[in-house]
């Protein structure tokens, strides 16, 4: 997993504190926490009353604001919140005019986000408004998409808390007796997520300068309001509860996945659960399996007390005693998340590449459970039996495990990859497929570019015609092709950069195409990745690496540098 480099985060926040002209209120802040954490989906979050979580509000603002210990809770929506018709207009007011720059404020709040991969400046952008479930009116009115406006950097584990705070002293001096930060600049003694008196959540109540546009009823207010929650719900398609998206390798699949079940299908984002398959998945990985857990037992005769005053004991010596406890993969605990929600309500879980993992004997008996029958179930598993029967709560598994109406499991597949499995005919019969096609006139890759032997070619122009030279000439299967998203590029694009990717694509041209059809691709004279790499950022004609047809086509692309590309450089 990747974590954003935590002096990144401190960039950020000299940018929101620092160097902001107009300061950011904090309950500003603890208003984006309650559409994150709100039951609605971000296009209904206009309503009247939005229902929503004030704990995981609480939770997640002492985690990133107080420097608490992040706590797992299931999702409460208990209380609501109530926006004023132009709350975004209001907003934009509190902030002076001045927008909030958009990819330093997700750079904050998602610092302790775990990411499957490193995202551009665009892809966090996305992900953050995802996340956090924002209205387009908001996005619109009070943020400024700069993408390029930090440079992302990334590692393989976070920051420790107490780092954390050290490192932001460097921008905000420390001061002694006060835990929370102040977005205005300086320290703050209460934590930040109280709706009582919180630094940041307390700004929400009815006597918040910010109730033109925000408050969150309490007590006798909420009461005599008569609330009552009213469920994301939405029409279950049980005629697409699976679907199997293919198609050539960067076209877009998962992606696409997540957006029909978002937008088509209702489900809001902290319902779907994404995983990836790949070769050491197992079994235990995705349904769940017994695990070791170690508890210490006191020894009786060790003890001592610290003081007269002391009730119970401290003991010097513990006796380690492993005791094995059942724990759920993602697949079962979707399936009782669901199974626990109203029915309908839409859930999902999204599995990536599924072909690279060994599907049967990942999935074992259960795969018969995709046919979606209630009466079809699994009750093989004592272990996982025991734990469906102490979560179940609406009884759905009374008799054993199946999947619930209410889940949709989609999955993206590419036939091109080398390590893969093959899907045999019973199980793809139990899926809808999707064929997600290459888009060559992707309006987000248009100044995409590689660079070869020191001369530049517009992406989309390449892999239009490279992709027609693999099946015309070449004569291979389509999901040999290049998807639009095959590479990826920052808004930057420095040279380092599209050399990178270039380099990614010369070599998927060597080592995914049959070594039999070598010959039509590359040049007599390439025989060894080395002399590829030797070669591809020379600059001489494209005949030193390519094929000469190849070459000479190539030759047509070529695309004018300019002083940019020069400056980059």
């Amino acid at each position: 997993m990747y974590y954003l480099d935590y002096s990144v985060v401190v960039k950020a926040l000299d940018k929101v504190i620092i160097e902001r002209k107009s300061k950011i209120d904090n309950g500003i802040i603890g208003t984006l926490y309650c559409f994150k954490h709100s039951s609605q989906p971000s296009d209904k979050i206009t309503e009247k009353r939005i229902p929503f979580d004030p704990n995981r509000v609480t939770i997640d603002l002492n985690h990133i604001f107080s420097f608490y210990e992040i706590i797992e809770e299931d999702f409460d929506p208990k209380s609501f919140f109530i926006l004023s018709k132009d709350f975004d207009s209001s907003i934009l007011q509190h902030l002076k005019g001045e927008k909030i720059d958009a990819l330093s404020l997700a750079v904050i709040l998602l610092q302790s986000e775990a990411f499957e991969q490193e995202l551009f400046g665009s892809d966090l952008i996305s992900y953050f408004i995802e996340k956090f479930n924002l209205p387009k009116e908001l996005i619109e009115t009070c943020f400024e998409s700069t993408n390029d406006s930090i440079q992302l950097a990334y590692t393989d584990k976070p920051t420790d808390l107490k780092a954390r705070r050290k490192l932001i002293t460097e921008i905000i001096p420390y001061t002694k007796n006060k835990l929370t930060l102040d977005l205005k600049g300086g320290w703050l003694k209460v934590a930040a997520g109280s709706f009582g008196q919180g630094a940041y959540a307390q700004k929400l109540t009815t006597t918040s300068n910010l109730k033109d546009f925000i408050f969150v009823p309490k007590g006798e207010l909420q009461e005599s309001l008569s609330f009552t929650e009213p469920k994301a719900t939405s029409v279950i398609r049980t005629n697409e509860l699976n679907v199997l998206f293919f198609g050539p390798s960067g076209t877009g699949k998962s992606t696409e996945a997540r957006r029909e079940l978002s937008q088509d299908k209702g489900v809001v984002s902290r319902n779907i659960t994404q995983i990836t398959f790949h070769p050491e998945y197992s079994y235990s990985d995705f349904v769940g399996s017994l695990k070791p857990n170690t508890l210490y037992k006191n020894n009786i005769g060790s003890s001592y007390f610290s003081s007269l005053s002391d009730s119970k004991p401290i003991y010097k010596d513990k006796e380690p005693v492993v005791e094995f406890k059942y724990e759920p993969g993602p697949f079962l605990s979707a399936c009782i998340k669901a199974a626990n929600d109203d029915p309908l309500t839409p859930h999902a879980l999204i599995i990536d590449e599924i072909n690279r993992g060994n599907v049967p004997e990942i999935m074992g008996d259960i795969f018969q459970l995709l046919d979606r029958d209630l009466t079809n179930y699994s009750n093989s598993n004592s272990e996982l039996l025991k734990y469906l029967k102490e979560h179940d709560k609406n009884n759905v598994f009374i008799n054993g495990l199946v999947i619930p109406n209410n889940l949709y499991i989609y999955a993206t597949i590419n036939p091109a990859d080398q390590n893969v499995y093959p899907l045999d005919t019973a199980f793809k019969r139990r899926w809808k497929r999707r064929f997600w096609d290459i888009n060559y006139t992707q309006e987000y890759c248009n100044d995409w570019r590689l660079s070869i032997c020191n001369k530049d070619i517009q992406w989309l122009r390449f892999i239009s015609y490279i992709n027609s030279y693999l099946t015309t000439k070449l004569h291979l299967s389509e999901d040999k092709q290049l998807g639009q998203f095959f590479i990826k590029l920052s808004s930057e694009k420095n040279k380092q950069e599209i050399d990178e990717e270039t380099l990614k694509v010369i070599g998927y041209l060597w080592e995914e195409i049959p070594k039999s059809k070598r010959g039509l691709i590359f040049s007599e004279n390439i025989h060894t990745f080395s002399d590829i790499y030797k070669q591809i950022n020379a600059n001489e004609p494209f005949s030193v690496l390519f094929h000469q047809e190849l070459a000479s086509n190539l030759s047509k692309l070529i695309t004018p540098k300019t002083s940019t590309d020069t400056d980059n450089k």
